[in-house]
């Protein structure tokens, strides 16, 4: 039987969950996800766990944080001057908003308000979380 290996275009389906349970991402509702192993486009963690697997086959596999979204970095959070914020925007905590910085586009978190500042966080939602992915391979190309 053909296993999946690096190199290899794959189609799988997948459900994504968080150690208490909860599913934070899943594919069933989605169209099957497509992807070349080794090409770094998803998480390590999913891209390791499908080397070695077969068409039709379906395992669960958990993902540590490192291999995921990675672990949280302190240096991700900042405060900034409230007045680098548009004056009509009304910041709320724990709303994501995307900003420029170096000329890139960067999700961040509001994680506190003042009337001069702004705290937000960079890291990923999802960073520092171990993950469990079931994971069924579709097909190889």
């Amino acid at each position: 039987m053909v296993k999946a290996k690096k190199g290899d275009k794959v189609t799988i389906h997948y459900s994504a969950k968080l150690n208490n349970g909860e599913v934070y991402d899943s594919s069933p509702q989605q169209s099957p996800l497509c992807f070349i192993i080794g090409k770094g486009t998803i998480i390590p963690g999913l891209e390791n766990a499908v080397v070695g697997m077969s068409p039709g086959e379906i395992k669960t596999e958990k993902i540590p944080a490192s291999q995921a979204f990675g672990q949280r970095n302190k240096n991700l959070v900042s405060r900034v001057g409230s007045h680098l914020f548009p004056s009509d925007l009304a910041l709320k905590v724990g709303k994501k908003y995307e900003i420029y910085h170096d000329g890139q586009k960067t999700q961040v978190t509001v994680i506190e308000t003042t009337e001069s500042t702004v705290t937000i966080d960079a890291n990923h939602p999802l960073a520092g979380e171990d993950l469990i992915i079931d994971i069924h391979l579709i097909k190889i190309d």
